[in-house]
């Protein structure tokens, strides 16, 4: 009899227990996600460029400290995790022993330790200072061939079009003999000749500027 109600309590158990479902992220949530990764990519990466961090070979790391930030690898090697205790984004590649590769695939070798690039943890707001700081003073020579570049930019510009202007005019005083239509033609003909390195020079020039401008700003963030 015992048994008989102990057998009744566990299916009554099993009938009451439900499992529960866990809902799926909405999408908003997922875009918000892979934003905020995002950002701490581009944060880590430029607290690199601006020297704020260490590089040190760790044998063994708590990877129970570290939050993984998914998205890509810095330079395709090293994945991106938040130590949630100081905060630190932190850039980590295993290190394996190459002779020691597994040719057959059976097992992934366990690194022997890691390369770590550990940023300086620091607030939003003295990140950004950070930011301006580094694009004021670690970009000078860089900030001044942007800034000639965009002046000879427009310089040539118009160097083109006084160049134009200049030779449609002198050939309409030049022909004056000739009839209004074939003067105008002419003119056209031979101001395009006068101008037209000049504006070649602006054609080649211009997705050349465009190209220096993103990179500029790249290095500036």
């Amino acid at each position: 009899m015992e048994s008989l109600k102990v057998e009744e309590l566990e299916e009554v158990e099993k009938d009451d227990f439900v499992p529960e479902k866990e809902e799926k992220p909405a999408e908003y949530e997922l875009l918000l996600l892979a934003e905020n990764n995002r950002q701490a990519y581009e944060k880590a990466v430029n607290l690199v460029k601006f020297g704020c961090f260490k590089q040190e070979e760790i044998a063994e790391i708590d990877f129970n400290k570290y939050e993984k930030i998914e998205g890509k690898k810095y330079k395709g090697l090293y994945d991106l995790y938040r130590n949630v205790e100081t905060m630190e984004l932190v850039f980590i590649c295993p290190l394996v022993e190459a002779n020691r590769a597994d040719l057959e695939n059976t097992k992934e070798l366990a690194p022997y330790a890691y390369d770590c690039i550990i940023t300086n943890a620091m607030d939003e707001e003295t990140y950004q200072m950070v930011c301006v700081a580094a694009k004021n003073n670690l970009h000078g020579v860089t900030r001044t061939f942007y800034i000639t570049a965009y002046v000879l930019y427009f310089v040539l510009i118009a160097s083109a079009i006084i160049t134009y202007l200049w030779g449609f005019i002198y050939t309409m005083d030049s022909a004056a003999t000739q009839t209004f239509n074939v003067r105008l033609s002419v003119s056209v003909i031979n101001a395009a000749y006068y101008s037209g390195a000049l504006f070649a020079g602006v054609v080649i020039a211009t997705p050349l500027l465009v190209l220096m401008r993103i990179k500029y700003k790249n290095q500036g963030k």
